[in-house]
């Protein structure tokens, strides 16, 4: 158990930096030549993965909260962060399912788009912090 929270607290770290990257630097990247599509077409299936092992993590750490004699402020984090990472799971698999569903050359509606800004800020902070917490939980274990 302690090597699969290892793995999946780098894994989650490494796919929030690779979608802040993405994030930040794409328009520089459209401007070089890359098209858009190639680059969210490889960031969007990590963020799908990202967003399971994140749901897998948040899931655990609620129950673990309610299980063990924690405070409950401890408690309100984790059902809080759960909340947060449903919230986002929700708005990522809603926009990328109706992005998939596309006709070619169809775009996506402007509230559509300005969902993606949202999620794609959001997404990294969420993948960080379960990541970090995977981290920390392996090292204190």
């Amino acid at each position: 158990m302690r090597n699969i929270r290892l793995v999946a607290g780098a894994l989650l770290i490494l796919i929030a930096a690779t979608v802040a990257f993405f994030m930040l630097f794409d328009h520089f990247l459209n401007n070089l030549g890359v098209p858009y599509s190639a680059i969210w077409g490889l960031a969007n299936p990590l963020m799908a993965l990202g967003m399971v092992l994140a749901l897998f993590a948040a899931v655990h750490a609620k129950r673990a909260a309610e299980a063990e004699a924690h405070s409950p402020a401890q408690r309100a984090e984790a059902g809080v962060a759960l909340c947060i990472t449903l919230f986002v799971a929700l708005l990522f698999f809603s926009n990328w399912f109706a992005f998939l569903s596309l006709a070619p050359g169809e775009s996506q509606s402007a509230s559509r788009l300005t969902l993606w800004l949202f999620i794609n800020a959001a997404f990294p902070l969420v993948c960080a912090y379960y990541g970090a917490k995977l981290l920390r939980s392996n090292i204190e274990a």
